[in-house]
């Protein structure tokens, strides 16, 4: 079972939501998840599941063969791929545009599409002590419950910095139209270009570019999964394309094949994870 939880209120500046992840497989499974933009958690709990996490199909991945340590993904601009075979117990923290700026304090730029055990980036022992009580707890629930104190405690510790605070341009990206450009966030905020540039890099690992690009193709991926018989011609046009060919490029960027093939054989994943349940990534009014 995949199931979603919302955080404590006070971590609403850093986390999103949490996908918990308390499944069986009878067999191995793969899956391509499509790219989200969003940097990522995994805290294992229970026992070690067997699965993988892979960008693209040759691209930084999970270097063990089951997931047993804690880990950091960064915002990522290409698909998933990964299998799952057996119990699958791990909650994946959903962070906010910039929460893992914020989390790990310091640039992203070299975090995007990127996998790092926590060891690695001198976070785990902030953490050892959470680890350990997840290995003994057996429900998602309570395993959420351990994650979300657990940082509650570490940004309160470590509260976001304000100097040049972007949350006001990511908030309004979360929530805005397809189709901006950065001269459009650059006039609105009263700002240049290069800062908006700059603080995308910084903060969120991605170009301005790209990420208003692959929030685009989330609100077209995600109207098309609620109106599975509308054209591809009626996203083109709803969603500011130039063409259909322009559409499927984007699709295979950020998903790896064209959108008939992805939701032909990925559409039941991108369901199963929940992620685009409205309200979560995608607000209820851009897709509905």
């Amino acid at each position: 079972m995949v199931s979603i939880n919302f955080p404590h209120p006070f971590l609403a500046k850093y986390v999103l939501c949490y996908v918990t992840h308390d499944t069986h497989f009878e067999e191995t499974e793969w899956h391509h998840i499509s790219a989200r933009g969003m940097p990522m958690l995994i805290f294992p709990y229970h026992k070690p599941a067997d699965s993988s996490f892979q960008h693209g199909t040759d691209g930084a991945r999970y270097e063990r063969s089951v997931v047993d340590l804690p880990a950091f993904l960064g915002s990522n601009s290409v698909f998933t791929r990964c299998h799952f075979k057996g119990d699958v117990h791990f909650v994946m923290v959903v962070m906010q545009m910039t929460g893992g700026y914020h989390f790990l304090r310091q640039s992203l730029s070299e975090f995007a599409n990127q996998v790092c055990f926590l060891d690695d980036i001198q976070m785990s022992r902030k953490f050892e002590d959470l680890q350990d009580k997840l290995w003994e707890v057996q429900s998602g629930s309570a395993a959420v419950k351990l994650v979300d104190e657990a940082l509650v405690a570490y940004f309160q510790k470590k509260p976001a910095t304000v100097k040049n605070d972007f949350s006001p341009v990511s908030q309004y990206l979360m929530s805005g139209v397809p189709g901006l450009k950065v001269a459009d966030l650059a006039k609105k905020f009263k700002c240049s270009e290069r800062w908006i540039e700059r603080q995308f890099s910084v903060q969120t690992g991605l170009s301005p570019k790209t990420w208003i690009r692959l929030h685009r193709f989330r609100l077209a991926a995600s109207y098309w999964e609620r109106n599975p018989g509308c054209s591809w011609l009626d996203i083109v046009v709803r969603f500011g394309y130039t063409d259909q060919s322009h559409l499927i490029r984007d699709f295979r960027e950020f998903t790896g094949s064209t959108p008939v093939f992805h939701f032909e054989h990925y559409g039941q994943t991108e369901r199963f994870l929940g992620i685009n349940t409205p309200g979560v990534l995608i607000p209820q009014d851009q897709i509905a």
